[in-house]
């Protein structure tokens, strides 16, 4: 059967890795290959987003494709997405990678990745951090080695700009914390940091696991005497009851009690973060929303014409100390 390909657009940045299709390969079972020929920027922060999407894509329909890319260095953009621990990650969610495949690109990289971008400004990469819940018997232990490298790795930023590393992490922790308690699968981030000048930082974040999302988990887990309306429910209705305090799908947990998303929320508007929420067919700007109002959470959710998978993506900026 003729493989299908998956053409990486020249930019791994800003929204394309989410909202691009892939015509007559989503709906298809033959095999892949995955063509960064082309590219010329990554970000981290985005490349994360595309993993999880080819993640799903290649194990999730369980129809056992094989999958391969480029068996040598095309660009330096390639090697950066090498680099960024890309191919090691997706190797471990497929096993059916073609001969072709050069192992050499699976390599663990703990190394920050310094590249520019387009406006000439530096930009600090971080290799895919790959969450590891599955791993842990008690699923959220994995938060507490999570944390200690997370600050870790912020450290020396927060030494030198002006942002809250303890409430950035508080916000990280309680989204890993609903993947850990709301799916069964691993969880997956990607961190940039971008001197916009000499006198300012960008923190760039995009974090996503393998669930089926805020919108369908509630509806998964609604009381039987809610089932019935439902129906009438949107995505509107399902983020209202996600980021009321409460509003939980784990009625008998005695460590969930619903207060995860009202978290994010308000720790998100505190931090001056500007976060967005990607579920559905739908784009969320979390921390444009000023009350959970119908039309004020209406306002703020946009269509993107095609299902997008879920993931959060951020921005922070900082002033130099």
């Amino acid at each position: 059967m003729k493989r299908s390909q998956i053409k990486i657009w020249p930019e791994i940045d800003g929204l394309l890795p989410i909202i691009t299709p892939w015509q007559n390969v989503e709906n298809r079972d033959n095999d892949v290959f995955i063509d960064f020929s082309n590219c010329q920027s990554v970000y981290s922060s985005n490349l994360v987003l595309l993993l999880i999407r080819i993640i799903k894509l290649l194990v999730y329909k369980k129809n056992n494709r094989k999958w391969e890319s480029h068996d040598e260095i095309v660009s330096n953009t390639f090697k950066n997405i090498i680099d960024l621990n890309f191919f090691n990650i997706l190797e471990l969610y497929e096993t059916n990678i073609s001969m072709f495949w050069n192992k050499e690109f699976s390599k663990r990289s703990e190394q920050i990745i310094v590249h520019k971008n387009k406006y000439n400004n530096e930009i600090h990469s971080f290799p895919i951090y790959h969450v590891e819940i599955d791993s842990f018997n008690e699923r959220r232990e994995v938060l507490n080695s999570f944390r200690r490298n997370f600050n870790k790795l912020l450290a020396p930023y927060y030494d030198n700009y002006n942002f809250n590393l303890s409430q950035l992490t508080l916000i990280l922790n309680e989204i890993l914390k609903n993947s850990a308690d709301h799916t069964d699968s691993n969880a997956f981030l990607g961190i940039d940091i971008e001197f916009i000048n000499e006198k300012e930082i960008e923190i760039l974040i995009g974090v996503g696991d393998l669930g089926v999302g805020i919108n369908m988990n509630i509806k998964n887990h609604l009381p039987e005497d809610q089932l019935k309306r439902y129906e009438f429910w949107d995505l509107t209705q399902t983020y209202r009851y996600a980021l009321s305090k409460g509003g939980t799908t784990k009625m008998d947990s005695i460590n969930n009690k619903g207060m995860g998303m009202s978290i994010i929320l308000d720790g998100a508007r505190e931090l001056g973060m500007n976060l967005s929420v990607f579920d559905a067919e739908s784009r969320g700007l979390l921390t444009k929303i000023k009350s959970l109002s119908h039309s004020d959470i209406r306002r703020n959710f946009y269509n993107t014409g095609r299902t997008v998978g879920f993931y959060y993506h951020g921005s922070l900026k900082a002033k130099k100390i």
